[in-house]
């Protein structure tokens, strides 16, 4: 069975060059649009398995067309290949409904990869799973610089990321299996999560709330994918 494949770039000669990378592949059946302003009705059209989109389309907001693609009876599976990978708009793709984040230096290999990921509904930011959020202090106000830490307790392999300047982070590639999570910053208590099971098929959403002070203070365990609900505040007393 060969994967239907939507692809949307306003660079014209790009997006005829991804769809012939797609053509040159048995198990694709690749189509391109350059004119975002046809994608919606493309989509909702033709059903594509997968969507491969930039978020820089001119007037239109790939953020927003991803939402409403998502949002569709038989929604496709949008990966999202930009060249502004930065973290905030990686959080607001995955927020918008996209199940994969790639930047434009990827390899060719690694495309490939995310997109036959997402036919088959796995988050597709290669290798693993996305975990993301936001650091905030007692105040609300956004925490820059934290550290946010996923250490796999069975391999004791490490992903680190930091936060931005509104206090977000997002952890790409994080593989199934048992983490745990330590959010540091200097003038503030650090808080820990132990045992944090990271699952195939879901993205997790962790907000952490960081107070004033040095000492350690761990959490216990916590598992929440994304679709179920966005936020997760990890503060105080543990949410049912």
């Amino acid at each position: 069975m060969r994967t239907s494949l939507l692809i949307v770039d306003d660079h014209r000669v790009f997006c005829q060059g991804l769809e012939a990378v797609f053509a040159g592949e048995p198990d694709f059946e690749p189509m391109a649009i350059s004119n975002p302003a046809q994608a919606l009705g493309v989509v909702a059209a033709q059903r594509p398995d997968v969507v491969l989109m930039d978020l820089r389309l001119g007037e239109v907001s790939g953020i927003d067309l991803t939402r409403q693609m998502t949002a569709l009876r038989f929604p496709p599976a949008v990966v999202v290949l930009t060249a502004y990978a930065d973290t905030a708009t990686a959080l607001a793709a995955i927020r918008a409904g996209a199940v994969g984040f790639l930047a434009k230096n990827a390899s060719v290999e690694q495309v490939l990869s995310a997109v036959r990921a997402a036919a088959y509904r796995i988050l597709a930011n290669l290798p693993g799973i996305t975990s993301l959020g936001t650091v905030t202090d007692p105040q609300q106000a956004a925490v820059e610089g934290a550290t946010v830490e996923l250490r796999n307790v069975g391999t004791n392999e490490v992903r680190t990321q930091t936060t931005n300047s509104a206090g977000q982070y997002s952890v790409p590639g994080v593989t199934p299996g048992v983490y745990k999570i330590s959010v540091t910053r200097t003038g503030f208590r650090s808080h820990t999560v132990d045992n944090f099971r990271v699952d195939v098929n879901k993205s997790y959403t962790l907000d952490f709330k960081l107070e004033l002070g040095q000492a350690s203070r761990p959490k216990p365990a916590l598992t929440l994918p994304a679709a179920e609900s966005p936020r997760l505040p990890v503060s105080g007393s543990p949410l049912a």
